[in-house]
């Protein structure tokens, strides 16, 4: 073992999750074999934190603190320290994970620059109710040498006595912010984001720029289940992640981003859109079950001008509540958004709800082919096969299903962008899958005689 050389060593490792409580154990072995080893080990061990309250037990907890707290004096660990870290971990346990890792961090720096994902579980400003003793001068010592503005270190030291969520979550971003490179949370709709200390000091980051206080965070994925987030969340919330100028990639669930009066459903009564004081580098964009007008969506790629890649997903409430048609996002894309490689929408409604009763004949995307870079895209049915391409709904006694005519395939194919390698339709409710499949043939044979340069897919299966 001696003879292999360190970064070997170190590729070994990384291949033990540190999330997993199977392999977290190992880590924590190969940590007291040898102070090699505990360094190329501490690095893996704290690269990954998951603070969810799912996988959170008394022996993960301890695992933490104790790898902390059991060092002598020359690195190695001691059983009885281990010991008494453990029972203390097990104790606090009901009290979660973040205060703990916070402590350490204060107390050691060192860890917190090994950090480079954290899963924050969900992200609220309520006040964790620790034991009466915990000790927080330690974090507002911590805080106080952060370089912060004047104004957020004082909030963020009075949130860290009131012992609010919110303030830790900033602490620990600050702490862990050198060397952050993707960011996981879950945000309720009660949040409170006109209080948020944490999104206050990602806006200090953003306005920083490049020497701010999260130079190399690159992914923000938000993540949510319905039960949590009934309203949705506010993409303009959002928006110091957006103003990041290292961001490139944001994944968001149940976001909303529309006009006000369109949701006669919500509680709210003001809608916000992203207003950005420099356009965003924002480079990937996934939103799933998202409520997006044409405003929202105008709004998003006026901030967004360098996007290659957009993914949305449309609730089903987007056809009840918003009015939303493909050729106005088809003059959008045409409008704003010429740079695009990569494209995808989908719909979680069924497709019978996106007909409009006054229009038999339903406007598709229309010409793509100023999207001269575009080079994937995934699509409903009717967002392909519109009006201008004898696309439309029909009513056969069961329900309205989408059928298309099939003398215009030329005509659709001399619409896609000339990059295009990839073609993807998706199909609900309907009935004529073989006509749709013809279709797709005649587009290859018209768009790739001689085979090889254009794929096309229809609900995940390649056509050949």
């Amino acid at each position: 073992m001696p003879d292999l050389p360190e970064e070997l060593l170190q590729a070994i490792i990384t291949h033990l999750p540190p999330t997993s409580s199977t392999t977290r154990p190992t880590l924590l072995a190969l940590c007291r074999t040898s102070k090699t080893f505990h360094r190329l080990a501490t690095q893996t061990l704290y690269h990954t934190l998951d603070l969810r309250p799912q996988p959170l037990t008394k022996v993960s907890k301890a695992d933490y603190v104790r790898h902390w707290e059991t060092k002598d004096d020359s690195g190695f660990k001691t059983a009885e320290a281990a010991a008494a870290a453990a029972a203390a971990a097990n104790r606090a346990q009901p009290y979660g994970l973040l205060p703990e890792l916070l402590v350490i961090f204060a107390r050691n720096p060192t860890l917190a620059s090994h950090v480079r994902e954290i899963h924050l579980g969900i992200w609220l400003n309520d006040v964790l109710r620790l034991p009466a003793n915990y000790d927080t001068e330690a974090l507002v010592r911590a805080a106080s040498f952060l370089g912060l503005p004047a104004p957020l270190t004082r909030k963020l030291e009075a949130g860290l006595r009131a012992l609010r969520r919110d303030a830790m979550i900033a602490l620990l971003l600050a702490l862990c912010g050198a060397h952050l490179e993707t960011l996981r949370f879950r945000m309720g709709s009660d949040v409170g984001f006109e209080e948020s200390v944490a999104l206050e000091f990602v806006a200090a980051a953003a306005a920083a720029g490049a020497e701010g206080g999260l130079p190399r965070l690159e992914r923000v994925l938000k993540v949510e289940h319905r039960e949590y987030d009934e309203d949705g969340t506010e993409l303009a919330a959002l928006a110091p992640f957006f103003a990041l100028p290292s961001v490139k990639v944001f994944e968001g669930e149940f976001m909303v981003h529309c006009r006000a009066e369109s949701l006669e459903y919500s509680a709210r009564t003001t809608h916000a859109f992203l207003d950005l004081s420099r356009p965003s580098t924002m480079q990937s964009l996934t939103l799933t079950l998202a409520l997006v007008d044409d405003s929202g969506l105008d709004a998003l790629l006026r901030s967004c001008p360098v996007l290659q890649s957009l993914s949305i997903e449309f609730a089903s409430e987007t056809s009840t509540y918003l009015d939303v048609r493909f050729y106005d996002i088809g003059d959008l894309l045409r409008r704003w958004a010429p740079q695009l490689r990569r494209l995808r929408l989908g719909l979680e409604a069924d497709l019978s709800e996106w007909r409009y009763e006054d229009e038999p004949r339903i406007p598709g995307l229309g010409s793509l082919i100023s999207l001269e870079g575009l080079q994937e895209l995934a699509v409903p049915v009717i967002a392909l096969f519109g009006a201008e391409n004898g696309g439309f709904f029909d009513c056969n006694g069961w329900g309205w299903h989408f059928r298309c005519d099939e003398d215009s395939v030329e005509d659709i194919a001399a619409t896609l962008p000339p990059a295009l390698r990839k073609l993807e339709v998706s199909m609900t409710n309907f009935e004529n899958f073989e006509v749709v499949e013809r279709m797709m043939r005649n587009i290859i044979a018209s768009r790739d005689p001689e085979g090889g340069s254009l794929s096309v897919w229809i609900d995940g299966e390649e056509v050949v």
